[in-house]
């Protein structure tokens, strides 16, 4: 018989029936116990923490929290909080906290369960009472307590904490850190342990004696055990329509509860099946559709009608780590068919005849910042994208006529296509190009970007396959594909309508064939390239087969046929020659054979014999990308059109790679080069700045998202101003090229500001600016398309620039056969030699008078204002350093003005005129003259109405003028039409001039001087 005490706390009480000193008699005989009542005192609950599971084999999604208690004992106001205690950690950091309210209540058994609903139900067949995501618990040196939590001030410990109950767990680390006096249980040998259970239910005497290690193999050791209403399920199931579960938010009122809920499958995935309400409640703000989880086939069909019970859970794809929104899940059902054959709902239309998804904002500036998988958030899917599509999760919806706006992407390397598209052809999207798509854009440049300001076309939506075995086509940007019905889902980042049925495309409204650029160098003009060609090495063997699959071949053809085999190509991730191979820690670092393979295959496709240039600068696996792969920035050049500057090449830091302060470690030096073309100087920076991997989703549920690489790429585009400064310090008026791909947009600040200097300093001006903003793109990521590859150049180039970006491969289907996930760039210098033949007449360093003869004269004026003549003959007359006037004489003449604010009068013939660094005057005269100003407030002057049509290269709208004084006396006479070079200007039908790539809306008066010919 028991001869124990009955009465003291519930431990002490506990602690006495399980001490077997206390019981007498044998294990055969039949014990008794006292007829009178145990008298429990002090806490009338005496709450404890009975089990905590946090580590386990696989993915933790079995982890547990297991609360043991007097039942019936509410835990309003109460918190579990999880405090960091690792060295090196932020010590006394919260990690976790799970709040409860009042229908949180210890069950009828003495138990309240929280954990994850998946794993439990999988492996222990178990239902919590209150569901955690998988990896909620931390899995290093931690203490787990039981608080009051109006106790808790902020997210660290404060010592003010109330505590019921307490224990920790160590990984045996030094240095590490517990709180509350908790009793610390570990290491489990040398590991941290799998979690803690008490060797008596309830039994609490605050000491280590208490617990026992948990199984870390999920063995029948540990026992989760939810708290019971008397049948055994934690909670009491109670019927709730499926809008209601879902609610107006992104989490569901009743996550963690018991439901019993009805409708009709509209679609069966391989792990469970969709549900949906027949009617629906007519609120666009709550769905009417719901997943069911059954973790294998669930032997059910379209159009059967059922009754779920089940657990709700709010699910998050890949965990909370991921920065994933949470699907509303019934967990562990209990299924009742009650009947088959039924029509599916009505699936809702996504487009003109239904609902538009917004197409500016994906969640509001005042919501900012939150996180949508602790709070449901601001709820307004009128305006929001974010919520507009959490309004349709898990219902039929059909995307009216849609057009796709990004191509197939293989994912991962599956058999399985996923795209993105509009509906109605783009009808109503923002942001849409010509070929289809939808480029990203801040539509207020005026003070800055933000990056809540940038438009990132939240109208846009995956399709994806709803089963392996649901292929789909295999489609470029702009094709059409009619009505497209299936059901909304979410997974990685993005909101996806899953499809089980057939696509057939149905024609093209944008790219179909990959394009041929219109900057093609000639012998004034020098052509420079950059291309991210994509991991490219000649080992096969390292997990891609880059010569196999012809990637050298394409990239090579891409070179010559749709490049125009630039003069120089800068190049970003070129790896080293044996790849990613890296056995034993290869020190292969050279890209020799990469870069001479490229080459070879360039002269296979009709090219020229290229050389490179690789990066020596770089160390050994310090430069991010695929492992042991050493990728780095190089460049081709073709000899027998620009001469390397010997001792040109450098890195633009002079601190190793390796040093910390170095911002370049752990991504890609730059690599400078200076080159000659036509006797004229141009250095090129090559840049493949850090990637943006790692950040949150756009439809994530950090909001704003944090974007990875930020702080890298800001500093990274320091430090190529004060390289491009440094060289302008010693040279003003030095060519310098900035290019490659920089990892962000043309409006993002470390762009604008960074590296181009701002408006206070600006050094560099971004030539993807001079293209319209929706056909500015060279990467397409998650729909959007978007450019990421950039060039810039210095003010001595900036005129004399043109600029394009060579849609190949970014609008193609992602196959074998695409060369590249990038778009190359190609941008044209109009650098014309300057001749000096025949006669020369050279002044002094003072103000000369300098005339030529009849013949060919070449005419050097040096340092003064001087007056230079021509006469006949083809003449170049140079005018040096100085206020110079210029004047050709007969016979197509070639004038530069040089440094200075010089005349320049062609005359008779066929003149070039290039005015040069200053505020110059041109006048052609007769004949049809090229006529350049160069750098400076340039005025170009007509007398009359001459033979020949003069063509104006760099007329500046926003500074040039052109002077009508002498022939007209308004606007209004003037006659302005388009060709394919640039706007006409003509006079009573007589063309006067062609402003090369001015477009007729860009000028007005202002552009022009008017006078009164009658008074002259």
């Amino acid at each position: 018989m028991y001869t124990g005490i009955t009465s003291g706390t519930q431990a002490e009480l506990l602690a006495a029936i399980s001490d077997n000193s206390n019981w007498s008699g044998s294990n055969s005989t039949r014990q008794t116990i006292p007829t009178n009542p145990f008298t429990v005192s002090g806490s009338g609950s005496n709450l404890v923490i009975n089990e905590v599971y946090v580590s386990h084999t696989g993915t933790d999604d079995t982890e547990f929290i297991e609360i043991f208690g007097t039942p019936g004992t509410s835990l309003d106001g109460l918190s579990i909080i999880g405090v960091e205690g690792d060295s090196g950690s932020s010590i006394g950091t919260i990690d976790a906290r799970i709040d409860f309210d009042s229908t949180h209540t210890i069950g009828e058994n003495g138990f309240f369960l929280v954990g994850n609903p998946t794993g439990l139900a999988n492996n222990y067949g178990v239902t919590p009472n209150l569901n955690i995501n998988t990896n909620f618990l931390e899995n290093s040196s931690s203490t787990f307590a039981l608080v009051e939590t109006s106790s808790i001030s902020g997210t660290s410990v404060t010592g003010s904490e109330v505590v019921l109950d307490t224990v920790a767990l160590t990984d045996g680390g030094a240095g590490d850190t517990f709180f509350f006096d908790a009793p610390v249980i570990g290491p489990d040998g040398s590991f941290f342990p799998a979690g803690a259970r008490r060797v008596t239910d309830g039994v609490d005497t605050d000491t280590i004696n208490d617990w026992v290690i948990s199984d870390f193999n999920l063995g029948t050791e540990n026992t989760p055990t939810a708290g019971s209403d008397g049948d055994g399920v934690g909670g009491q199931p109670t019927f709730k329509p499926i809008y209601e579960i879902q609610g107006a938010g992104h989490l569901s009122p009743f996550d963690g509860s018991g439901v019993t809920t009805t409708g009709i499958v509209t679609a069966v995935d391989t792990n469970g099946f969709y549900l949906q309400d027949p009617t629906g409640d007519g609120n666009d703000a709550t769905s009417d559709g719901i997943f069911v989880f059954t973790g294998s086939a669930p032997g059910i069909e379209v159009g059967d009608e059922l009754e779920v019970t089940g657990t709700v859970d709010e699910f998050i794809p890949g965990g909370a780590t991921t920065g994933n929104l949470s699907i509303t899940n019934i967990v562990s059902p209990t299924i009742t068919t009650l009947s088959t054959g039924n029509d599916v709902p009505a699936a809702t239309i996504i487009g003109s005849s239904g609902r538009l998804a917004p197409t500016e904002i994906i969640i509001s500036d005042s919501e900012l910042p939150v996180n949508l998988q602790t709070v449901s958030g601001t709820f307004n899917p009128t305006v929001d994208g974010i919520d507009f599509y959490e309004s349709l999760e898990g219902m039929l919806v059909t995307v009216e006529d849609a057009v796709s706006v990004a191509p197939t992407d293989a994912f991962g390397g599956f058999s399985t296509f996923e795209f993105f598209v509009v509906p109605n052809q783009g009808a109503f999207a923002t942001g849409t190009n010509s070929n289809g798509g939808v480029t990203l854009n801040d539509p207020d440049l005026s003070d800055g970007t933000t990056f809540t300001e940038i438009e990132f076309n939240p109208e846009r939506v995956q399709i994806d396959a709803l089963t392996d075995e649901s292929d789909l086509p295999s489609i470029s940007t702009g094709t059409l594909l009619g009505d497209v019905t299936g059901v909304v889902s979410y997974s990685f980042g993005n909101y996806e309508v899953l499809i089980d049925q057939p696509l057939t495309p149905q024609g093209n409204i944008g790219i179909t064939t990959p394009e041929i650029t219109t900057v093609v160098g000639d012998s004034d003009q020098l052509t420079i390239a950059s291309y991210n060609v994509l991991n490219l090495d000649p080992n096969d063997a390292d997990g891609d087969t880059d010569i196999a699959d012809g990637r050298f071949e394409l990239i090579a053809s891409q070179i010559v046929n749709n490049l125009a085999t630039p003069d120089i190509i800068g190049l970003q991730e070129i790896q080293d020659n044996d790849g990613s191979f890296d056995p034993g820690g290869s020190d292969v670092i050279s890209a020799s054979d990469t870069l001479q393979l490229l080459i070879d295959e360039i002269v296979e496709a009709g090219g020229p014999q290229y050389e490179f240039i690789d990066n020596t600068f770089i160390e050994d696996d310090l430069n991010g990308g695929q492992p042991g792969g050493n990728i780095r920035v190089a460049y081709l050049y073709n000899p027998e059109r620009v001469d390397l500057v010997p001792g040109s090449v450098q890195t633009i830091l002079d601190i190793p790679q390796s040093e910390p302060d170095n911002p370049f470690t752990g991504s890609r030096l730059p690599l400078a080069a200076t080159f000659e073309f036509n006797e004229q100087e141009v250095t090129v920076v090559n840049n493949h700045f850090s990637s943006r991997g790692g950040s949150d989703p756009l439809f994530g549920a950090i909001q704003p998202p944090e974007i990875g690489g930020e702080t890298e790429r800001v500093e990274q585009a320091q430090a190529n101003n004060d390289f491009v400064d440094s060289i302008l310090a010693e040279n003003p008026s030095a060519n310098v090229v900035v290019l490659g791909d920089l990892n962000g947009f043309q409006f993002e600040d470390y762009q604008t500001v960074n590296l181009a200097g701002g408006p206070d300093n600006p050094v560099l001006n971004l030539l993807t600016d001079t293209l319209d903003p929706l056909e500015a793109y060279s990467f397409i990521f998650n729909g959007n398309s978007q450019a990421i590859d950039h060039a810039f150049v210095s003010d001595s180039l900036v005129n004399v620039a043109e600029y394009d970006i060579v849609h190949v491969n970014v609008d193609f289907a992602d196959t074998p056969e695409r060369a590249s996930d990038h778009d190359p760039v190609i941008l044209g210098l109009t650098l014309p030699p300057i001749v000096i033949p025949g006669e020369k007449i050279i002044g002094t360093f003072g103000n000369d008078e300098l005339d030529g003869t009849g013949g060919d004269d070449t005419i050097k004026g040096l340092v003064g204002s001087d007056i230079l003549f021509g006469n006949g003959g083809n003449d170049t007359l140079l005018g040096g350093f100085g206020n110079d006037t210029l004047l050709g004489g007969n016979d197509n003449d070639s004038l530069n003005g040089g440094v200075g604010k010089d005349s320049l009068e062609g005359s008779n013939g066929d003149d070039t005129l290039f005015g040069g660094v200053g505020n110059d005057t041109l006048s052609g005269g007769s004949g049809g003259d090229l006529l350049t100003g160069g750098l400076g407030k340039d005025t170009f002057v007509y007398e009359g109405v001459m033979v020949g049509t003069d063509i104006i290269t760099d007329f500046n709208t926003n500074r040039d003028l052109i002077d009508l004084i002498q022939i007209i006396s308004s606007f209004e006479e003037l006659e302005i039409t388009q060709n394919n070079v640039g706007a006409v200007i003509s006079i009573d039908g007589q063309s006067l001039a062609i402003l090369q790539g001015v477009i007729p809306g860009q000028l007005s008066a202002d552009s022009f001087i008017f006078g009164d010919p009658s008074v002259l």
